[in-house]
């Protein structure tokens, strides 16, 4: 398949530009994904079939020539904030044709680069604002057919999927910028010879997340390079059929418990913690689904990615040991992503107990499978690490729920615990 190349795309200077994918330099920290544009690049000449080379190379925008490039590529951790000879030229290349890709590449939870994003936004273009990029849109629909979303995330995910949807800015009903928060820069940046075990803020590998970010790069890329012309062609999923997450099945003989049946007995710890998120409402379940549904917020306080938790207690005692399986049927309404863990507090060796987390997708029903039998828990006798076993003379007093979100506030049903003592593996 060959992607259309808009008219002085070939051979010569003119050319040369027209195939360069630029990374935009700013008074931010402009190259932190100084390689992702460099790899982009090779995937789509490699892919695409082009007949000409694309390259990558940093620009300023107040370059005359180099605003020759298709499109920008503006990446950053910390705020942005164009001097008034940039702001005239980025305003000039975006009305002039040209294209803008901006890239959050902030830890979960880091709002300063979104926020001076929009600032400046709002500065280049007075009244124009950021809105939701729909799915029909052509950036969806090739060379990569992504108008379903990737392995069951509603867009593919980057290093991380904060957002279920990209954002764009129109200008005379074109979309000119496309403003993406998954954090494409990482996701093209994974050298699975380097890093084979890097980590996915989502449930899928690495593998996975490389190749979410190549095609959401080159479908961008396309739609850039062809002026929103429709691409011709279309370009086949490289990875095998999946959805990416583990094989882990629920045993069949996993009895259904009631300890979601009444939302009265699930409190929120009487202490508090700079890590726990205020616990708003736990109510029944809108029908047909059955048990709790917990609503969230940050209560004022500072949001700490991968800290920042809602704690649900039920009190016991519970007869769980390390025979047991418990079965976690969530239903999530968050809007990115969330880890969900089981905690034990109780008397023995030692005082709580916390399993491995499990990832639930936004908008998606899960059965997170809590196999006690394996070494999945983590306590201070093992240094936090989810590795230990369940340590016998162990007795339950309390559940806990816990879950990690990726954002500060939302609502997350947990419908469903089944319990299950089957022989040991």
């Amino acid at each position: 398949m060959q992607t259309e190349l808009p008219a002085g795309g070939g051979a010569g200077r003119a050319g040369e530009w027209r195939r360069t994918f630029a990374n935009l330099q700013h008074g931010g920290d402009w190259d932190c994904d100084r390689t992702a544009m460099l790899n982009l690049a090779h995937q789509f000449e490699r892919r695409t079939g082009s007949l000409f080379p694309f390259q990558s190379r940093a620009v300023a925008v107040t370059d005359a020539e180099s605003l020759k490039a298709p499109f920008l590529f503006m990446s950053g951790h910390t705020p942005v904030e164009f001097t008034e000879p940039e702001a005239k030229a980025l305003r000039a290349y975006l009305e002039g044709g040209g294209y803008l890709w901006i890239n959050d590449s902030t830890d979960l939870g880091d709002d300063a680069f979104d926020g001076s994003v929009r600032r400046q936004l709002a500065r280049l273009f007075p009244g124009a604002e950021l809105k939701p990029i729909p799915m029909n849109h052509p950036i969806f629909a090739g060379p990569y057919d992504l108008s379903g979303g990737f392995r069951g995330f509603q867009v593919p995910p980057g290093d991380k999927y904060r957002s279920d949807h990209l954002e764009g800015l129109w200008l005379d009903g074109r979309l000119a910028v496309v403003y993406t928060r998954n954090d494409y820069g990482d996701g093209l940046e994974i050298d699975l010879k380097t890093a084979p075990l890097m980590q996915s803020l989502t449930d899928l590998t690495p593998l996975e997340m490389q190749e979410a970010s190549i095609q959401m790069g080159i479908n961008l890329a396309s739609y850039f390079i062809n002026r929103g012309r429709p691409v011709t062609g279309r370009l086949t999923a490289s990875l095998p059929p999946g959805d990416g997450v583990a094989p882990v099945r629920p045993p069949p003989e996993a009895a259904r418990t009631a300890w979601l049946d009444d939302p009265a007995e699930w409190r929120a710890p009487r202490e508090d913690s700079p890590d726990y998120l205020r616990v708003v409402s736990v109510r029944a379940a809108a029908p047909p689904r059955l048990g709790i549904s917990v609503t969230f917020d940050d209560g004022g306080k500072p949001f700490l990615p991968r800290r920042s938790k809602v704690i649900l207690d039920r009190d016991g005692p519970l007869a769980l040991d390390g025979r047991t399986v418990l079965v976690l049927a969530v239903h999530s309404r968050l809007a990115g992503g969330a880890q969900v863990a089981l905690g034990f507090s109780g008397t023995g060796p030692v005082p709580y107990l916390e399993t491995a987390a499990a990832f639930v997708r936004p908008g998606h029903s899960r059965e997170l499978v809590f196999d006690l039998r394996r070494p999945i828990l983590k306590s201070e006798q093992n240094e936090w690490r989810a590795d230990g076993a369940f340590p016998e003379g162990f007795a339950v007093q309390t559940l806990h729920l816990l879950v990690y979100p990726q954002s500060p506030s939302g609502t997350i049903d947990c419908t469903e615990i089944r319990i299950a003592a089957p022989p040991a593996p």
